[in-house]
Formats: structure tokens, sequence, C-alpha cells
């Protein structure tokens, strides 16, 4: 099977579109292997929380990922924007933070606070809150941005949440926090008085301070060890980024020598050629090679890196078989961001206003209970089984044909018992004649 960057961006789009929930967060499962994973960190409440969801659970983090992987390729429209913000304001407490929501929709109900959500809240609404009208309030932001200040530690960094901040910083969390507080400074330097803006540069230095130390074998090792290679990139794009714009007065915080050092050590982790999830495990992931892939493209010049090589196994694997089977919605994700830009200048043009409106299509259909296989035609066939897995929440063998398949299964099972054998003689008597 040979395909091409226009194919995988097809199929990558189709596919984290399905997979985005009805209650507007991202995301549902793609296929077994993928369903079987709650993506937190074992032991924590948010990890008990996610297990007891039906299909899938609703996730700030993965909902950025997915928005920043689809508008690499088209313009949402505010009203979707506006669903998918006010699905995120529904994991928010009244106190400014966000995490998984604990109890039921009543007045009572609590949020797990954690950091991490919480920073993550701030930057969606950031980056896709501005493309409403109108806007979030800035209340919205401060509220949020002073828990953060509130809950660092005096070291400097953030735990993952509050309920295991035993654990100390951790450093996802922590490079989620700086970035989201960096954003809140510099959209409201002009309006802030000169202590709130010290204060959150004094935790801002602190937590890189640490974070810049607690690098270890050329990764970050965070709560979700599946993720330290992807997180890792985080981290090293915030250093990049804040190398660049030199925010501070003391640049050796993010100096070019120490960023060239953390990325040294980055690109000597590799295994074969590639980046593994973490430096313990072998197996090759999609969104561990692409995040690697997509960072050093950017930010590393070629005399240090060629991207050729890893793009090659990359394609090699997918063409292959040898990982599309397990590919869940953060590959599918990460895989959209690396093929949108690839296939940019293939001959062929993507239509993705067209795309999302016919996935958009087949989602009322799911939510109806009239999905068949044959309302997926239009999609890849590399991506079609990923998504009806995740429109039909997990029944790939009960989802009908076509429409007059449909139509049977709707029949009283009285009505069924009675029709086959109708049909069979009605069939055999044709025969006969004939």
């Amino acid at each position: 099977m040979v395909v091409t960057w226009t194919d995988l961006a097809r199929a990558a789009f189709v596919t984290v579109l399905s997979t985005q929930r009805t209650n507007g967060l991202w995301f549902r499962p793609t296929n077994a292997f993928d369903a079987k994973f709650t993506f937190a960190p074992p032991g924590t409440d948010e990890y008990k929380l996610r297990s007891d969801e039906a299909f899938g659970y609703g996730s700030i983090t993965m909902t950025w990922w997915a928005l920043k992987s689809l508008t690499s390729t088209i313009v949402l429209q505010p009203t979707f924007l506006g669903s998918v913000i006010d699905a995120v304001q529904s994991y928010r407490a009244q106190n400014g933070a966000y995490g998984t929501p604990t109890g039921g929709w009543q007045a009572a109900r609590k949020v797990n606070e954690s950091a991490r959500h919480t920073a993550m809240g701030i930057l969606l609404l950031f980056e896709f809150g501005s493309r409403l009208d109108p806007r979030p309030s800035p209340e919205l932001f401060e509220q949020s941005a002073d828990w953060l200040l509130n809950t660092s530690f005096p070291e400097g960094g953030w735990p993952y949440q509050e309920s295991n901040r035993a654990d100390g910083p951790e450093p996802m969390s922590t490079a989620s926090a700086i970035r989201a507080l960096w954003e809140y400074r510099n959209t409201y330097r002009t309006t802030k008085a000169a202590g709130k803006l010290a204060e959150i540069d004094t935790k801002v230095k602190l937590a890189l301070n640490w974070l810049v130390s607690s690098m270890k074998g050329g990764r970050w090792q965070t709560v979700h060890p599946e993720f330290d290679t992807v997180d890792t990139c985080f981290i090293l794009e915030l250093l990049c980024i804040a190398n660049s714009q030199k925010p501070f007065q003391d640049e050796q915080l993010t100096s070019s020598d120490l960023v060239g050092e953390l990325v040294r050590r980055f690109l000597e982790s590799r295994r074969d050629g590639i980046w593994t999830d973490n430096a313990e495990r072998t197996e090759f992931t999609i969104y561990s090679a692409v995040s690697a892939l997509c960072f050093l493209s950017q930010w590393v010049p070629r005399s240090q890196f060629n991207p050729d090589d890893l793009e090659f196994q990359i394609r090699k694997r997918i063409e292959e078989k040898a990982v599309t089977d397990f590919m869940g919605t953060w590959d599918w994700c990460a895989l959209l961001r690396l093929a949108s830009t690839r296939s940019a200048s293939a001959e062929t043009v993507i239509n993705y206003g067209q795309l999302f409106d016919e996935v958009q299509g087949v989602r009322r259909l799911a939510r109806a209970g009239k999905l068949t296989r044959a309302d997926a035609s239009f999609a890849p066939r590399l991506c079609q089984d990923a998504m009806l897995y995740s429109l039909s929440h997990g029944d790939l063998p009960g989802i009908p044909s076509g429409r007059w398949e449909l139509r049977y299964r709707r029949l009283p099972w009285w009505f069924q018992f009675i029709l086959i054998p109708l049909l069979i003689a009605l069939i055999a008597e044709l025969s006969m004649r004939l």
C-alpha cells in the first residue's frame, strides 16, 4: 500500500473530527487498543474518574491538541469553536481552576483541580476564544491565572493536580503553566499593576530554573511515561520560544547555549534513528515520532538533524500497516499536523470544508442511531474503521452495511424471525420457475 501525504492528511482530518465527543470535548477511542487507556497517571483521582467513563473521556489537553491539529487545515467557524469553549468551561471550578468533574451537574458539583488542565484551559481560551465575538471576559483569565500563581511550589513549578501535590513539581504541568502565564502577562501587561506582573515574572523564573534542571536522559520524565517524548517536545518548544523572544532580563534562564544543550541531549536519546515514547520503551508510535519530527523540523537546523530519514520511517510503518491498526486519537492528531504541512505543496488540493460537513453529517447519523458502513464511503479506506469504531462506541460488528440492513434490524424480532424463512422460500420458488 502506497500512501501520499495528501492521503494521510485527509484520513487524519476525518478521524480527528470524528473523535469529538457529543459534549464538545475530545476524545473517543478509535480502536480497542486505544479504548483501554485512560491517559491519566495511575493512582490519581483523574485515573479513577476516567476509568469510570463509558467510552473514552473528555480532556481539555486532548481538546487543545485536536483544535491545534484541525486549525492547521481549516478555519473553524465561531459557532463550532464556541460550543467547544462552552464545554471546556463546564470543567471549570468557581475558584478558576480546571479539572475533571467529580460529581453530577448540580450546584454542588466539584472539579478535580489540576494545574495542567488549568493551564491548558487558559491556553485554549486565549488561542481559540479570541476568534469569538464576544470574546471570553478578562475576569476568566485573571481568576485562573491567580489560581496558578497561588498553587506554585516555593522552589518553582506546579504539580499535576492538587490531590497529588505531595509528589512535587511535574514537568509538563510546569511548562503548561509557564506558557499560560506568559500569554496572560503579554495580553494584559498594560492593564495590570506592576506588582502582579512582577509576581508572574518571579514565579515563572523559579519554574524555568526547576524545569531546565530536571531533564534526565535526554527527556523529561512526566506523570504519564507514554507521553515523555511528546511532553519533552512541548517543553523544548517553550524554551526555544523563550530563547527567541527574550521575555526576561536574566537571559541565562533560556540562553542559546543552555537550550542548545537540552536539544542536543534530546537528539542523542533516539534509538535507531527514531524516538519512542520514553527511554525505556522500544515500540514505534506515531505520536512520539511525529512530535519529535515537528519540533526538530521547526527549531533545529538540517545540519544537526535531517528530517527526511524520520519521515521515511513514519511513511514506511504506515504503508506496511505496522501501526495503523493501533493508532489512537493522539496518533491521528499528530499525523494531521505533519501531513497537512507536507501535503500543502501537492498538486491535489484537499477540500477540508467539504470533509468537515461530511463528517458532521455522519456524526449526526450516529447520534440518531442511523449509522451504516455506506455512510463512511467518502472517507479514505485508511481511516474508515477508526472513524466507525469511534462513532459506534466500539461496536464495529454491529454497524449495518447499508440502509436496507438498517431497516431490517429495526423490525421487531418476531417479524425478523418470520421474514427470513419467507425470503428463503421465495428465492427458492423463483429459482425453480427460472
